[in-house]
């Protein structure tokens, strides 16, 4: 008698899921193959309910009698008992894709959007292929106000949203909602904003902010930051803590970074060597100032410029005609 119930219990197990008529054939009915017939019944809510009733009543502990009992009560609108079992659901198989990819659209759909967001990356880390269409979903939040404050505090503190928004930035550069907050088309001062700085360094980590100046990660210790405030280097730029950001390339510009600095008197500051330039000029293309690197060993170079009115945004670059070179530091300080 034992070996058989040992049996019948392995057969039943192995085809709750996959093949649950048949492992209804054997009495008792097991509650997760009453559960997934449930779910497979969604066309026919009236009958799916007293399925799912009766498999949480026959496997209260399991998942998927919790998992159709969550599904019957969204079919009739309970959205509150309906989210609380889910919820319950993915507490009891963490692992099972598709009911955390329901449970991210039933959050984001409710406003609650902090779990939600965490919601989202817990089910990309599980399903891959998902994860472009989950941040585009997490992007919705920009048309919120409240919901931007939501996104901007989850960037500050979680580095794998960081990540994969800014991979999103870098296939999708056209994606509207997201230029607004990572980051935003060259070249095109009407396209940039104060407020989209404020966006910007309130996505950045706690431990970058104090690094927030006039030049951004200045001393090229590789800190989160996407463009246009943040780093943008050529292919061929090797940017190192120790030996500051090293350019082979023989021509073109090498670096650039969007800076926000109000009209009035300012000195470029550059600690570097090498056969190239580092020049500040306003988004419209007018030259403000440039400092050529010093041939030789790295030794400081210093040159006051001027910031019009009128000139809201400006970009710093690293330019050359030929010739490698080697910089270790990079501010703009105040004052002439």
């Amino acid at each position: 008698m034992l070996v058989w119930l040992a049996l019948r219990n392995a057969a039943v197990a192995l085809f709750a899921q996959a093949q649950p008529s048949f492992a209804l054939a054997f009495p008792p009915p097991s509650g997760d193959a009453l559960a997934v017939q449930a779910l497979r019944g969604r066309s026919a809510p009236e009958r799916q309910e007293g399925a799912a009733a009766e498999a949480l009543a026959r496997s209260p502990v399991s998942y998927w009698p919790i998992l159709a009992a969550a599904e019957a009560a969204l079919a009739k609108d309970d959205d509150a008992r309906g989210t609380a079992l889910l919820v319950e659901a993915v507490r009891r198989n963490s692992r099972q894709a598709d009911s955390r990819g329901r449970l991210f659209q039933l959050l984001l759909s409710q406003g609650r959007w902090s779990e939600s967001i965490d919601e989202g990356l817990a089910y990309t880390r599980l399903r891959a292929s998902t994860s472009e269409s989950v941040m585009h979903g997490v992007l919705m939040l920009l048309g919120d106000v409240r919901g931007r404050a939501i996104l901007a505090r989850k960037l500050r503190t979680n580095a794998e949203l960081r990540e994969r928004l800014v991979r999103l930035a870098a296939r999708r550069p056209e994606e509207r909602q997201l230029a607004t907050l990572l980051d935003w088309p060259e070249g095109d001062p009407d396209e940039l904003s104060a407020d989209g700085y404020i966006a910007w360094v309130q996505a950045l980590p706690d431990e970058a902010l104090p690094h927030v100046r006039a030049v951004y990660d200045g001393e090229f210790r590789g800190l989160p930051g996407s463009p246009p405030f943040g780093w943008r280097f050529a292919r061929d730029v090797r940017v190192d803590p120790s030996e500051g950001l090293i350019a082979q390339a023989s021509a073109g510009e090498q670096a650039r970074q969007t800076l926000v600095l109000s009209p009035g008197p300012y000195r470029l500051t550059v600690f570097g060597s090498g056969r190239m330039a580092w020049r500040i000029s306003c988004l419209s293309g007018a030259v403000l100032v440039e400092a050529p690197l010093p041939a030789g060993d790295p030794a400081p170079v210093e040159r006051p410029f001027t910031v019009p009115a009128g000139c809201a945004f400006q970009q710093l670059a690293l330019t050359g005609t030929g010739g490698a070179s080697r910089t270790l530091r990079v501010a703009v300080r105040p004052g002439l």
